[in-house]
C-alpha cells in the first residue's frame, strides 16, 4: 500500500494500484500485494490472476453511476482468478464486479459489500461459453434497489455458475438472480436477509448438492424450482391402517390390509470434493509424470467416476521447455502417476523465457480404492532437448467423486 505507480511493479520496487499493475503484467500473470490497503478500480482484458497474498487487498468502488470496481472484458479462453479482495462501495458505489466477457472467473475468499446496484453482475455478451467458479465470498449490504449475484448470459451463449460457501445477506431486491441459458450449481451455501431470496427466471437451470439455507427472506425462492441432486433421506414411517370398507349387498366388505414400508432410495449426486493449492518448486526434466505441486487424496468405491481441474503458470528462465500436461492419479506412496488420458492422446505443450498459465481438465470412470490426485507434467519429449521448468507459480485445482 506504499508503492507507487512510478515503479517497476516488481517486489522490490512495487506499484501502488491495480490500474497500473495490470499494464506491467504479461497475460497469465500474477499481480499480489505485499499488505493490506486499497488498491483501486481496473479493468482486466486478459487471462490475470490477482491474490492478496498478505492480508485483505481493498478496492474501493467510486461514487456514481455506472461506476464499477473490477470490470472484466476478457477473450474467450482468457482466464481470471481473484482472491482475498475487500470490495467496497460505502453506499455510494454501483457495482463491484461486472463480468463482460471471459473463458472462467474463479472469484475465492472475497467480500463484496455497500454496493447501491450489483454485488457481482455476471453477463457475458462476447464468449460463447463462460463459467464462473464462486467460493468462500460474501455478498451483503445492499438496499432497495440491489441485486447480490446476478447470473444473466447475453446473446443466447450458455453460462455455467458454480457457488460453493456463497453468502448472500441484506439485499434490498433479490439475493441470486438467474436467466435464460443459465446453469446455477448451489453447495454449502446461505442466502438470508434479503427481500427475494433466490429468482429463478425462464429458461434457467438451478440445482443443489447439498448444505444449503434459503431462510428467512420476505420471499425465499420464486419463479422456479432448485432441483436436489444429493443424497436423499429415508423414507417416513407407514402411516396408520385405513378404515374398513362399507358393508356390501352381499355382506361386509373385510378390513384393508396395511401398505408395506417402502425402502430408503440409494444415494446420488456428489460423495466428496476436494481442492488442492500450492506451489511447485522446480520441475526437472525427466521421462515420467510427476505432480506439479500439491496433490488431493480421495477414495473411490466401484462405480464411482473421478473428475478434476486444475491451472498453473508455468516458465522456464533459460532455454525452452518442452512437456505433456495432465491429470494423474497415483496409489499413495508408490510414485507410479497414470494420466487420466491414457491411450487418447495428450496436447503437447512448449514454454519459453515467460511464464504461462496452463489448464487440464478430465474425468476418470473404473478405479475403486484410495488415490494420490493432481495435476502433473512431463517434461520431456525424445529427440528434444528441454530445460526445467523453474519459473513457476501456484497450482490451483479440485477433485470431485460423483456416483
Amino acid at each position: 500500500s506504499t508503492g507507487l505507480d512510478t515503479n517497476t511493479c516488481s517486489r522490490a520496487s512495487p506499484c501502488r494500484t491495480f490500474a497500473v499493475a495490470i499494464t506491467k503484467t504479461a497475460a497469465g500473470g500474477e499481480i499480489n500485494t505485499l499488505d493490506p490497503g486499497g488498491y483501486g478500480a481496473l479493468t482486466i482484458d486478459k487471462s490475470i490472476s490477482i491474490v492478496s497474498g498478505l492480508g485483505e487487498a481493498g478496492v474501493l468502488v467510486p461514487a456514481g453511476s455506472p461506476s464499477t470496481g473490477i470490470t472484466i472484458n476478457a477473450g474467450p479462453n482468457d482466464i481470471i482468478n481473484l482472491r482475498g479482495l475487500i470490495i467496497e462501495g460505502g453506499t455510494t458505489g454501483a457495482t463491484g464486479i461486472q463480468f463482460n466477457g471471459g473463458g472462467s472467473l474463479n472469484i475465492q475468499n472475497s467480500v463484496v459489500r455497500g454496493l447501491t446496484y450489483v454485488g457481482i453482475n455476471i453477463q457475458p455478451s462476447t464468449s460463447s461459453s463462460s463459467k464462473v467458479f464462486i467460493s468462500n465470498t460474501l455478498v451483503s449490504d445492499l438496499p432497495a434497489s440491489g441485486y447480490g449475484i446476478n447470473l444473466s448470459p447475453q446473446n443466447g451463449y450458455p453460462l455455467t455458475a458454480i457457488l460453493n460457501q456463497v453468502e448472500v445477506h441484506n439485499v434490498g431486491v433479490v439475493g441470486i438472480q438467474a436467466t435464460q441459458f443459465a446453469t446455477v450449481v448451489l453447495k454449502d451455501t446461505t442466502i438470508a436477509g434479503n427481500d427475494t431470496g433466490f429468482l429463478i427466471q425462464s429458461g434457467a437451470v438451478v440445482n443443489s448438492y447439498g448444505g444449503n439455507a434459503i431462510a428467512g427472506n420476505t420471499t425465499n425462492v420464486t419463479g422456479g424450482p432448485i432441483t436436489e441432486l444429493g443424497a436423499t433421506g429415508p423414507a417416513g414411517p407407514q402411516g396408520p391402517q385405513g378404515a374398513p370398507g362399507a358393508t356390501g349387498a352381499t355382506g361386509a366388505t373385510g378390513a384393508t390390509g396395511q401398505t408395506g414400508q417402502t425402502g430408503q432410495t440409494g444415494a446420488s449426486g456428489i460423495v466428496t470434493t476436494v481442492s488442492f493449492a500450492g506451489y511447485p518448486g522446480t520441475i526437472p526434466v525427466y521421462p515420467s509424470y510427476v505432480f506439479a505441486g500439491p496433490s488431493a487424496t480421495v477414495t473411490l468405491a466401484a462405480g464411482q467416476r473421478l473428475t478434476g481441474s486444475a491451472s498453473i503458470p508455468l516458465g522456464a528462465t533459460t532455454g525452452t521447455a518442452i512437456f505433456y500436461i495432465g491429470l494423474c492419479y497415483a496409489p499413495p506412496g508408490t510414485g507410479d502417476l497414470f494420466n487420466f488420458l491414457t491411450g487418447v492422446g495428450t496436447e503437447q505443450r512448449t514454454v519459453a523465457t515467460a511464464r504461462a498459465t496452463f489448464a487440464a481438465s478430465a474425468t476418470k470412470l473404473g478405479l475403486a480404492g484410495t488415490f494420490d490426485v493432481g495435476l502433473c507434467v512431463r517434461n520431456y519429449n525424445s529427440g528434444i532437448q528441454s530445460v526445467p521448468l523453474d519459473n513457476n507459480d501456484v497450482v490451483n485445482g479440485w477433485v470431485m467423486v460423483t456416483n
